[in-house]
């Protein structure tokens, strides 16, 4: 597993005190990774996907995305405003503490 997934899933399970939501693209990468977290400590989370509500892309995270239905939703965007809908969900800034130490 990458550095980035690694800190990835640690800074989810740093926001499992306060409820956060994770909203993200479901893309590849630590998109995945933290919806993946999200569900495992039973957090809300939500997918800003590109294309129709009826069409998971990437097909590997189709699983993924069933379960996000049950613990938050799926949003369906126009591709070229699909981070600027995430950012928009995005609206509170956590200070949280060195989750290195």
């Amino acid at each position: 597993m990458s550095t980035e997934k690694k800190i990835t899933e640690e800074i989810v399970e740093q926001l499992v005190p306060y409820q956060a939501a994770i909203i993200s693209g479901l893309a590849y990468g630590i998109d995945i990774t933290a919806h993946k977290a999200a569900l495992k400590h039973d957090l809300p989370t939500f997918g800003v996907m590109a294309n129709g509500l009826d069409l998971v892309y990437p097909v590997a995270h189709q699983k993924t995305a069933l379960l996000m239905q049950e613990k938050g939703g799926l949003f369906r965007s126009k591709p070229w405003v699909r981070n600027q809908i995430a950012a928009f969900f995005w609206t509170v800034t956590a200070s949280l503490p060195d989750f290195r130490t």
